[in-house]
């Protein structure tokens, strides 16, 4: 698991940053038999200072909108027509598809 992250700073009013996080592949099972399998991400964001305290800016999450598991979990379940111990298998939460914030702020 890491991140690199740069940051642009003192560009006049501008600033903004560019991330990359990165999980590799991690067990999921206690005897390592079943992985999962990692991903990585890129983020970026730009600031705009107006003065007087005010402030607006751009983040932008999973630049290339790329499909991966942010998270993965290995655990038993049941459902209607299974053995009454249930049934192990990989459960996911998908990476959150390209997104967009945008924010203006006042500092005080």
């Amino acid at each position: 698991m890491g991140s690199f992250d740069l940051y642009v700073k003192n560009l006049g009013p501008w600033s903004g940053g560019l991330e990359y996080r990165h999980l590799s592949a991690y067990p999921l099972s206690t005897d390592d038999e079943v992985q999962g399998h990692g991903y990585g991400e890129w983020n970026g964001d730009a600031h705009y200072a107006f003065g007087s305290g005010w402030g607006a800016s751009l983040d932008v999450y999973n630049l290339p909108n790329k499909r991966a598991d942010a998270a993965e979990f290995w655990y038993g379940d049941r459902l209607p027509g299974e053995p009454a111990d249930g049934a192990n298998d990989v459960h996911i939460h998908p990476l959150e598809p390209r997104a967009g914030r945008f924010t203006i702020s006042k500092k005080f």
